[in-house]
C-alpha cells in the first residue's frame, strides 16, 4: 500500500524533469533531432524507476552506521532521530542555520571528490563504471549509479557530517538538492558559467568528466566546487572545444539487472584490472598531496568521532546508577583505579580526583552517590595559609567563615577541605585584580559542597574591571544521565512594589497565576484576570513578591503592539548577543539543560520536573519570570549594566534608567528594593530565581557575581558560602548583604 504514493510521486517528478529538461536540452541545447528513445533510454528509465523504490533503502542502511555510533555514544536517543528531534551536538549545531549549510555543501563536496576518485581505481572501477557507460550522456544518465556506488558514497559523506555535530536536518536538505543539480551537470548542453568556470560545476566541465577523449580521462570528480580539482590537479576545462566521445572502453551489458550483476562479474573474471589501462597514472606529487588530503579528512572524522565516542553509559533498566556501578563500567582493565582515559569526560575526572593523585578510586567515585553520604577519603596535605589569615583559612572559608546568611538551611556535613585541591588558574585572575588566596578556597569549598550533595553541580563566575576573571564549573548537571555541568549549560532563571500580590486561596490573583499551567493562555488574559484582585497597599509604598513585573511585560505588550518574547528579542536578547536566552528550550539545545533537583532535605537531592515540554514555545510569557539561559549569556547583561546600559558599542538601555534600576524605590520599609531587584544603597543590585540562579552587580567596584545551580525552592548554604568568598576575592568586606527572596 505504501508503495503507491511513492510512484505517484515518481511518476509526476519525471514528468516534470522530462518537460524541464525537454526546453533545455532540445530548445536551448544540442538535443535537436536527437531519436526520444535514443540507445539505453530504457536502461536510464529503469534507474529512474527502480533505484528510488529498490536502492534507496538499502542507501538508507549507510547512515544507520553514524546514527548508531551517536545514539551508543550518548549524543542523541534513537526516539530524538524517529522524531526528528535530534539537532546535532557540539558548537558546530549551534551555528546559524545558513553557515551549517555552506559548511555542509563544502564537506560533502570535497568528501564526494575523494570517494569519487577512490572509485575511479582497482576494484571499485568496475561499480563506477556503470555511470560512465552512457554513450549518449543526457539529463537522463545522471541517476544510472550502481547500488553499491550510492552505498559508500552515502556513507563516506554522512558519517564525517554527523559525527562532527553538524544539524542532521540542514545534511539531509542538501541530498534533493545535489541530486537536481546532478541531473543538470549531465544535460547535453554546452554550458561552462563563463566567469563562473572554476568556481561552480557546470555541465560541460562535468561532460568532460565522462569524455573518453584521453586528455578528460580522470579529471573533473568536483560535484559541485572545482577548487577541489583545481588543488588536486585533476582540473580540465578546455576554451576551444566541447566534451563529446562518451563511454567507457571495456564492454558494459545493457539492461538494469544485467549491470547490477556486471561489477561482481569483472571482479571474478579480472577484468577491473584491465579498465586501469585506459586510466591515466597519477604523478608522484599529485599522489602524495592526495594521500596527505585523504589522511586529514580520515584525521578529522577519526577526532570527531573520539570526541563522542567515549559517553556515560546510558543507565540500566529499572534504576539509577549506582557509584560502584559506575565505577565497574569504567573501569575497563579492572586494576581498581580509573586513569583519565577510563572516565568519559576529562572534567568528570578533575572533580572525581580529589586528592588529585591522577588515579580515581571507588571511594572517590561514591562520593557522588545517589544516598549523598560521602565515604572516607584520602587526606592530602593542607592548603598554605595566606600570612596574617585566621587560623581556619587553609579549611574552607577562612575569614568569611564567619558570614552567616539568613533563611538558609545547615545543609549537610561538608568533607574534609583538605581532601580537594583548588583549580589551576590563568592571567585572567590577575588581571581582573582578584585576590588569588580567596580563589583557591572558593575552588574547594565549591568541590565540598557538591560532594556533601548540597548541590548537584555549579556554574560560578566573577567579574571586574570589565575582566571576566574567574569561571568555574563544579559537579553534574545530571547525575542520573552521568553528565557533568558544561560551560555552556542552559539553567531555568529569574520589584514587586506594585501592590500586586500572588494572592491565596480562590483569589483572582491566585486564579490567574494558575493560568500559566492551562494550554493557550496569554499574558493579555492573564492580566485580565489579575486586574480583578484589590491592591495589598498603595503602588510604592510597601513590598511584596508579587505579579508586578508580570504584568509590566503586558504593558510593554500594549505598548508596542508586540508579544513579549518578541521584544525582548527584539530589544534585549538579540543586541546583547544573548543567543541562549529565551521562554523555551529549543530541541537541539534540550542536551544542555540541567536537570532540576528537589531537596527535601540535606544532602538528599531527587529529580525534580521532566524536560518534557521546556522544548513547546509558550503562548504565556511573563515578565517576572520563566527564562532559560546560560551564565554567559548573563554575563552580557551583568556588564551592561555595569556600561550604563551599553556593552561593546551597543545600547539599549538609557543612562538614566540604569541609575534608577540600582536606587532604592521604597522610601517607608526597611527593605531596599530598585527596579526589579534588592539593592543596597551603595551601588550594589541582585537577585534570585527560585531554582538557585543568582547574581549581584556592583558599581562601586566594577564587579559582578554569577552563581547558578539547579535546585527547586533553593535553600543550601552554597550561595552564602560562594558570595562572601567572592566578596572576599573582589576586596570587599565580607558583609551579609540583604537576601533576595524569589
Amino acid at each position: 500500500m505504501r508503495a503507491e504514493p511513492s510512484i505517484a510521486r515518481l511518476a509526476v517528478g519525471l514528468t516534470i524533469l522530462s518537460l524541464v529538461f525537454f526546453v533545455v536540452e532540445r530548445l536551448l541545447g544540442n538535443g535537436r533531432g536527437r531519436p526520444v528513445l535514443r540507445r539505453g533510454v530504457l536502461t536510464d528509465a529503469a534507474y529512474w524507476i527502480l533505484t528510488p523504490l529498490v536502492a534507496k533503502p538499502l542507501i538508507r542502511l549507510s547512515i544507520l552506521l553514524p546514527i548508531g555510533l551517536l545514539v551508543a555514544a550518548g549524543v542523541a536517543s534513537v526516539e530524538e532521530f524517529r522524531s526528528r528531534a535530534y539537532t546535532g551536538f557540539g558548537p558546530l549545531s549551534r551555528q546559524p542555520l545558513w553557515l551549517q549549510s555552506l559548511e555542509i555543501y563544502l564537506l560533502v563536496d570535497l568528501l564526494s571528490y575523494w570517494n569519487h576518485r577512490l572509485f575511479h581505481r582497482g576494484r571499485w572501477w568496475p561499480f563506477h563504471a556503470v555511470h560512465h557507460s552512457s554513450a549518449e550522456l543526457d539529463w537522463m544518465s545522471s541517476i544510472r549509479v550502481h547500488p553499491v556506488n550510492e552505498l559508500v558514497g552515502t556513507l563516506c559523506r554522512a558519517t564525517p557530517v554527523l559525527l562532527l555535530g553538524l544539524n542532521p536536518v540542514v545534511t539531509a536538505s542538501t541530498a534533493p538538492v545535489l541530486m537536481l543539480y546532478a541531473v543538470l551537470l549531465h544535460a547535453n548542453v554546452d554550458w561552462d558559467f563563463g566567469p563562473l568556470r572554476g568556481v561552480i560545476a557546470s555541465p560541460v566541465f562535468h561532460r568532460w568528466h565522462h569524455s573518453r577523449d584521453p586528455a578528460a580521462i580522470d579529471k573533473n570528480f568536483a560535484g559541485l566546487f572545482p577548487v577541489w580539482d583545481i588543488l588536486f590537479g585533476t582540473y580540465y576545462m578546455p576554451r576551444d572545444r566541447v566534451p563529446g566521445n562518451f563511454g567507457i572502453h571495456e564492454p558494459m551489458p545493457e539492461g538494469y539487472f544485467a549491470q547490477l550483476v556486471h561489477p561482481f562479474a569483472a571482479w571474478r573474471g579480472g577484468r577491473c584490472k584491465a579498465a586501469l589501462a585506459v586510466q591515466s597514472p597519477i604523478p608522484a606529487a599529485r599522489r602524495a598531496a592526495s594521500h596527505i588530503s585523504v589522511t586529514l579528512a580520515l584525521g578529522l572524522t577519526a577526532l570527531a568521532a573520539s570526541a563522542v565516542a567515549q559517553p556515560p553509559p546510558p543507565a540500566p533498566a529499572g534504576g539509577q546508577w549506582t557509584p560502584d556501578r559506575l565505577f565497574s563500567t569504567w573501569d575497563k582493565d579492572g586494576d581498581g583505579r580509573l586513569t583519565a582515559a577510563e572516565v568519559p569526560k576529562p572534567d568528570l575526572f578533575r572533580m572525581l580526583d580529589r586528592n588529585c593523585d591522577g588515579a580515581v578510586t571507588r571511594d572517590e567515585v561514591a562520593g557522588m552517590g545517589a544516598e549523598g553520604t560521602a565515604a572516607p577519603r584520602v587526606m592530602a596535605p593542607a592548603m598554605p595559609r595566606k600570612p596574617g589569615a585566621p587560623a581556619d583559612a587553609a579549611a574552607g572559608l577562612g575569614a568569611a567563615a564567619k558570614w552567616k546568611g539568613t533563611g538558609v538551611s545547615t545543609g549537610a556535613p561538608l568533607p574534609p577541605a583538605g581532601t580537594f585541591k583548588p583549580r589551576t588558574h590563568g592571567p585572567e585572575l590577575a588581571k581582573a585584580g582578584l585576590e588569588p588566596d580567596a580563589i583557591a578556597r572558593l575552588d574547594v569549598e565549591m568541590q565540598r559542597h557538591v560532594a556533601a550533595k548540597n548541590v548537584a553541580g555549579i556554574s560560578a563566575m566573577i567579574g571586574k574591571n570589565g575582566v571576566r576573571g574567574y569561571f568555574e564549573t563544579f559537579g553534574m548537571a545530571d547525575i542520573e544521565r552521568g553528565r557533568v555541568m558544561e560551560d555552556d549549560a542552559i539553567f531555568r532563571l529569574m520589584s514587586h512594589s506594585s501592590g500586586l500580590g500572588y494572592g491565596g486561596g480562590q483569589s483572582a490573583a491566585a486564579m490567574a497565576y494558575q493560568a500559566m499551567t492551562k494550554p493557550g493562555a496569554t499574558l493579555e488574559e492573564f492580566s485580565a484576570a489579575v486586574a480583578k484582585e484589590p491592591l495589598m497597599f498603595e503602588p510604592g509604598t510597601n513590598y511584596n513578591y508579587g505579579m508586578g513585573l508580570d504584568i509590566l511585560g503586558r504593558y510593554l505588550e500594549a505598548l508596542t503592539g508586540r508579544p513579549l518574547d518578541v521584544i525582548l528579542k527584539e530589544r534585549l536578547f538579540g543586541p546583547l548577543g544573548m543567543p541562549d536566552t529565551d521562554f523555551h528550550v529549543p530541541a537541539g539545545k534540550v542536551e544542555r539543560l540541567c536537570q532540576i533537583y528537589g531537596q527535601p532535605s540535606p544532602g538528599v537531592l531527587v529529580p525534580g520536573s521532566d524536560r518534557t515540554t521546556v522544548s513547546n514555545k509558550p503562548t504565556l510569557c511573563l515578565g517576572g519570570h520563566g527564562l532559560f539561559g546560560t551564565i554567559g549569556d548573563y554575563e552580557r547583561l551583568c556588564r551592561m549594566m555595569l556600561g550604563r546600559g551599553e556593552l561593546d558599542g551597543v545600547r539599549v538601555l538609557k543612562p538614566e534608567t540604569v541609575d534608577l534600576i540600582f536606587e532604592n524605590h521604597l522610601r517607608h520599609s526597611t527593605m531596599k528594593y530598585g527596579l526589579g531587584g534588592i539593592v543596597n544603597g551603595a551601588g550594589s543590585y541582585g537577585w534570585g530565581g527560585a531554582d538557585g540562579t543568582q547574581f549581584v552587580i556592583d558599581r562601586k567596584n566594577n564587579s559582578f557575581t554569577l552563581f547558578m545551580v539547579q535546585t527547586q525552592h533553593y535553600k543550601a548554604p552554597t550561595y552564602p558560602a560562594f558570595l562572601a568568598l567572592a566578596n572576599e576575592a573582589c576586596g570587599l568586606a565580607a558583609t551579609a548583604p540583604q537576601r533576595a527572596i524569589p
